[in-house]
């Protein structure tokens, strides 16, 4: 656990690192050693005990509180249950034992913590566990969420604007190594050669918090632009359901990634394969009735792939009249949620059935909640995660932001992006009609 940076007392003057800063809190009379956290959350923690007697246990509080606010966030802000040693573990560094439980009650007594208490042990008999236990719960408040917001917005200033920090940052970058790590895998290195390369102009970063009014979005940038100047980034690998590469260019919001650069390139565009999956619809379930392909099957799959691979048409205006709803949102969402086994659109489950009976019929005979994953595996990561097209980019100076089914794309050279765009547009539509003998339909948008 990191606990920042040796801050040293002098004629009521803190210096971190030998930087001067002004105090502007209680936190200028203590040696506090953790520059994350922001003034405001040590103030409101310090008037409370036991923090105020144990001060440093501020950090503890800081680093738990994050922990369980990332928990909340993955599921849905709802209380998420968080093991005991995980709160132990935040206060280890700070407590005697890591004593935890009378900080947790600080915690809820200044409303930053919900605790639901109910909790069931795990059951063993034999040394086998016969029932699985239950944890008890935790919810980060919305009072605690905006002080960790502002908490993390100031050290980001303090990391962009303090050259002692700043150089604090790059030596903890250069002891973890991430500037020299190789993945044996050439697609996970060449995403990871993204994202170690990546940068943005503060005052970028600063309109776009300025200009949201939502929270969550503002916790977002905040966090993903942390993640961006500490070099912290999730590991790399292949997920084993959908076959595709977790990464956080690909967390991050497009806003954000506009303002990104890829060493001195420029994020000028973006590409994506149109409604991608429900593209490769017909063709996946051809392909799982292999040995019973009727010619109805393929007259149906013939009809779904000149719907879908019209580039004068977006098939899901088509979708939107035929089953009357309001938006193309809905109607998007409707495609989605039904290639991942929902149920609940039930004029476009008629529409398909009706006018694919065979195709259908075939579908509807599997785990059509596997769908998506089966065709994001078998169709869309074979496409965009082809080590011969990153190679091809290469040799174009031309650098991709992998987004899953799409692609950021970085250059230096803005007057050449049309004709680089035009070349790898017709790449990926040449692979996909050589493999499946489907001319995807790729969407191409250009920043100016």
């Amino acid at each position: 656990m990191e606990k920042g940076f040796d801050i040293e007392e002098a004629s009521g003057t803190v210096i971190v690192d030998n930087f001067p800063k002004v105090p502007t809190s209680s936190m200028s009379s203590h040696k506090f050693l953790n520059v994350k956290v922001g003034v405001k959350f040590f103030d409101l923690l310090n008037t409370i005990e036991p923090f105020k007697t144990n001060w440093k246990a501020i950090s503890g509080a800081y680093y738990l509180l994050q922990r369980i606010k990332s928990h909340n966030d993955t599921n849905d802000g709802q209380p998420s249950e968080i093991h005991h040693s995980i709160i132990h573990d935040a206060f280890k560094g700070y407590t005697r034992e890591g004593e935890y439980t009378p900080y947790v009650n600080a915690l809820e007594r200044l409303e930053l913590l919900y605790v639901d208490r109910h909790f069931n042990p795990q059951l063993k008999w034999n040394n086998r566990i016969i029932e699985d236990g239950h944890c008890m719960k935790y919810l980060v408040i919305e009072k605690a969420s905006e002080l960790l917001f502002d908490s993390e917005l100031e050290y980001i200033k303090t990391l962009h604007a303090n050259p002692r920090v700043k150089r604090r940052n790059q030596i903890n970058i250069a002891k973890r190594k991430v500037m020299h790590k190789d993945y044996a895998d050439f697609v996970l290195n060449y995403i990871h050669d993204t994202h170690k390369h990546l940068s943005f102009e503060f005052g970028h970063l600063e309109q776009l918090i300025s200009g949201s009014n939502d929270n969550f979005q503002r916790e977002h940038l905040t966090a993903k632009a942390l993640a961006v100047m500490e070099k912290k980034y999730v590991p790399l690998k292949y997920n084993e359901s959908d076959g595709r590469v977790f990464n956080d260019f690909s967390a991050m919001s497009s806003n954000l990634r506009q303002i990104l650069k890829y060493k001195s390139m420029i994020y000028r565009a973006t590409l994506d394969i149109r409604a991608c999956h429900p593209t490769f619809w017909s063709s996946y379930v051809l392909s799982i009735n292999a040995n019973n392909v009727t010619e109805e099957m393929k007259r149906e799959h013939n009809r779904w792939v000149e719907l879908f691979t019209d580039p004068e048409s977006d098939p899901r205006e088509v979708i939107m009249k035929e089953c009357g709803y309001d938006s193309m949102q809905q109607t998007k969402d409707a495609l989605i949620k039904t290639l991942n086994g929902s149920k609940q659109y039930k004029k476009l489950l008629d529409w398909w059935e009706s006018v694919f009976p065979n195709l259908f019929a075939v579908w509807q005979s599997t785990d059509t909640s596997r769908t998506g994953n089966n065709i994001c595996k078998l169709y869309e990561c074979k496409t965009m995660l082809d080590s011969s097209l990153f190679k091809m980019t290469d040799a174009m100076n031309i650098k991709l932001g992998y987004e899953y089914d799409g692609f950021g794309i970085f250059t230096d050279d803005p007057s050449s992006i049309d004709l680089k765009l035009e070349t790898l547009v017709a790449y990926l539509r040449e692979e996909a009609l050589q493999r499946w003998g489907i001319p995807i339909v790729l969407k191409v948008k250009v920043q100016h």
